[in-house]
């Protein structure tokens, strides 16, 4: 029912259009009793509507902050996830070298006391031997040289295996100082794990708190979103029941009445097939509203249809006075071929008179229920006006 939000341009009246203006305005005290009789209709509705509509925008407007922090949020955890990774791989890495530290540690132990054991056994080879004579060892080799030989090798054995010892030991001393100084990064690395987890279990819940304020909300709004429709309803229907009662809706459905299912005009493209006020009509009417279709109907029966949509406020409630303005005609006399006019809300309603017939039209409109759908109906003609294009 609302046309395309425009800003009004001033213009020249004729004299003749001024003095219709005058005449039109004591037509509408003449006949003001006649619609007298109309309940307080959608009008009641439009401050409710107003400030939940606040309400909701206030609403969706918190909850995008809520989001966009969440989501500022998400990618600070992520971030921590992943050089808690990384340095998972570090820690992985660090322990491989800390085990086989430890694997080298006991191999040395094992090689030091078996050295050991082969130098006791020497040692002691060494010690019966000592106690059999000079002259005795010399008695029992073959020759000089045999004796000496096993003088030396004796001598060389035990020396040889003194030295391991020392060697592995020295190796050993070496790997216990490795890996304590491996089991300290690791320690590190465990406590650099332990702040990470911190940081994130807080983003975490950071982010479970603030995606849970951005759902509360979502819930209001949309509770004051089932307000407002249940009040859009209300006023429709009694919009309705001013404008004789929906009685009877002979057609309905998402198109009809010749009106486009897509066309282009100077505003850009509009039609059935596009969603409610998802484009701008030639007249500068938003699309598939009440007053879009009724543009449309006039200008295609080959009518002029001024460009209210584009030169000031042109909702359905306000073409009358822009009727007037432009030294068009209007009443309560209908004839096939108007626009009706029911000037009651914030926007009010237009309809195409398709016919007459006694105290009733035939009617064809788009968007009777906030729906942006097509429909057509029988409506008692005693309760609109009647601008005679």
């Amino acid at each position: 029912m609302k046309q395309r939000s425009t800003t009004p341009v001033s213009k020249r009246v004729s004299f003749a259009a001024r003095a219709f203006v005058v005449g039109a305005t004591i037509f509408t005290l003449a006949i003001a009793p006649f619609f007298s009789m109309q309940p307080a209709l959608a009008d009641k509705y439009d401050e409710q509507i107003k400030a939940l509509q606040k309400e909701i925008d206030q609403y969706d407007s918190q909850a995008a902050k809520q989001a966009s922090k969440a989501k500022s949020l998400e990618g600070e955890l992520a971030r921590l996830t992943n050089e808690r990774n990384k340095l998972q791989a570090q820690i992985n890495k660090n322990q491989i070298k800390y085990d086989q530290l430890v694997a080298k540690i006991t191999q040395a132990e094992n090689d030091i006391q078996n050295n050991k054991q082969a130098l006791g056994i020497t040692l002691r080879d060494y010690y019966l031997e000592g106690e059999t004579s000079t002259l005795e060892l010399l008695a029992s080799s073959d020759n000089i040289a045999e004796f000496v030989d096993k003088q030396a090798y004796r001598e060389s054995i035990q020396k040889s295996l003194s030295q391991t010892v020392k060697k592995i030991e020295a190796l050993k001393k070496q790997l216990v100082k490795d890996r304590e100084a491996q089991k300290e990064i690791l320690n590190n690395l465990g406590n650099q794990k332990k702040a990470l987890q911190k940081k994130e279990a807080e983003k975490q819940k950071l982010i479970s708190d603030t995606r849970g304020k951005e759902s509360v909300f979502r819930q209001l709004s949309n509770k004051q979103s089932k307000q407002v429709k249940e009040l859009r309803s209300q006023q429709a229907a009694e919009n309705a029941r001013a404008a004789g009662g929906i009685g009877s809706i002979v057609s309905s459905g998402n198109c009809g009445g010749g009106y486009p299912g897509l066309a282009s005009g100077a505003n850009g493209s509009y039609g059935c097939n596009l969603p409610l006020d998802g484009g701008v009509d030639p007249w500068g009417m938003y699309n598939r509203e009440c007053v879009s279709y009724t543009a449309f109907k006039v200008a295609q029966s080959g009518r002029h249809m001024p460009n209210w949509g584009n030169t000031g406020p042109a909702n359905a409630r306000d073409w009358l006075d822009r009727a007037a303005q432009d030294g068009i005609s209007y009443d309560g006399n209908p004839r096939r071929g108007d626009v009706a006019i029911l000037p009651v809300g914030y926007y009010g309603h237009a309809m195409y008179v398709e016919r007459v017939s006694g105290g009733q039209v035939y009617i064809s409109e788009f968007n009777l229920n906030w729906d942006g759908k097509y429909t057509e109906r029988w409506a008692d003609a005693s309760t609109m006006y009647y601008i005679h294009f």
